[in-house]
Formats: structure tokens, sequence, C-alpha cells
């Protein structure tokens, strides 16, 4: 990572009665890359959303794959280029409260689910 301070970046959003489709052209602009010269990028080049979903004020975000992996275009790591994703967003849709992000349908830095070698580890586990 680097030493830059994360802040939210006007992005140029036309406004209209669909908030939906907003907040999709407002994480499309992202995946474009900054605004600024100033800025850098926050994901590699051809991550997009596959899927952009609205429940209330909280947006729903499912990024592909391609934000995983390393880019030499990116100064941040995975977890800093998030929360500027959530940042941008929350700062340019003030309607939303929230800003949940996904990355192929995964809850980013989860574990994942363990499957015991052993099935009598798994029920010894499982009553604690």
């Amino acid at each position: 990572t680097t030493d830059a301070i994360l802040s939210g970046e006007r992005r140029r959003v036309p406004r209209t009665s669909d908030r939906l489709r907003e907040v999709e052209l407002g994480v499309e602009e992202l995946g474009l890359g900054p605004s600024s010269i100033k800025h850098g990028r926050l994901v590699p080049r051809g991550t997009r959303a596959s899927i952009v979903a609205l429940n209330d004020e909280t947006a729903y975000v499912d990024l592909t794959p391609e934000l995983i992996f390393a880019s030499e275009d990116v100064r941040v790591d995975v977890e800093t280029g998030l929360a500027g994703i959530r940042r941008t967003l929350l700062f340019n849709f003030r309607w939303l409260e929230n800003v949940e992000l996904t990355i192929a349908g995964q809850e980013p830095f989860v574990p994942s689910f363990r499957v015991p070698e052993d099935p009598a580890t798994f029920a010894e586990d499982s009553t604690g």
C-alpha cells in the first residue's frame, strides 16, 4: 500500500429517477480509473461489476475476480481498493447508507468453508 489518504472522488454521473442505474453508472466510472491525475487507480483494468443491486439505502456490488490480481497501475492493496470504492459510492450517492462489496460472489477476507479430512473431527468440532 501507499501512504496516500483515501477520499471520495466526485464522479460525473447523470442524475435520473432510477437510483439503481445511477449506482451502476458510478461503478462503471470507477472501473475507468480516477477522474483526476492526482488520484490513483483503485482497481485493475478489466474489473467490472457483475451485479449491482439496491435494497432501500444499501447498494450491493459484486465485482469480477480481476480485482484480486496484481496490476502495475494499481498502487493499493485489495482491501484499500474496496474501501476506496465504498467511500466513492457513499460520497457520490449521499442517500446511500451502506455499500456491501463482494468479489465473484464471495465476501472478501472471510475464511472459506473448511471440510475436515476426518468426518469424526467435524462431529467433535460442531458439538463443541
